[in-house]
């Protein structure tokens, strides 16, 4: 998988999560967490946050504060990660 393809399945669990970023994020995903606007954030809000680190096997991490939505992600997984695998 690419860094663009593993950038866009990253993106795409979020949205499957409930985490809609107001603009574009993937350019400012990395191994730092970053924070974002959702929608539905009041004015200069920034409820979302998501980390994704690309080397080796990629993996991270995404949230809405204001929906207390939590996820772990991982290239290749389906599902949720389990305690044993973070």
């Amino acid at each position: 998988m690419t860094e663009a393809e593993t950038i866009i399945a990253f993106l795409d669990a979020m949205q499957a999560a409930g985490v809609h970023p107001v603009e574009p994020i993937g350019a400012n995903l990395g191994n730092d967490l970053i924070r974002f606007a959702c929608e539905g954030d009041g004015k200069g809000k920034r409820n979302g946050w998501a980390v994704l680190h690309l080397d080796g096997i990629p993996a991270g991490a995404f949230g809405n504060y204001r929906l207390q939505v939590s996820e772990t992600w991982r290239a290749g997984s389906v599902g949720r990660l389990t305690p044993a695998e973070r």
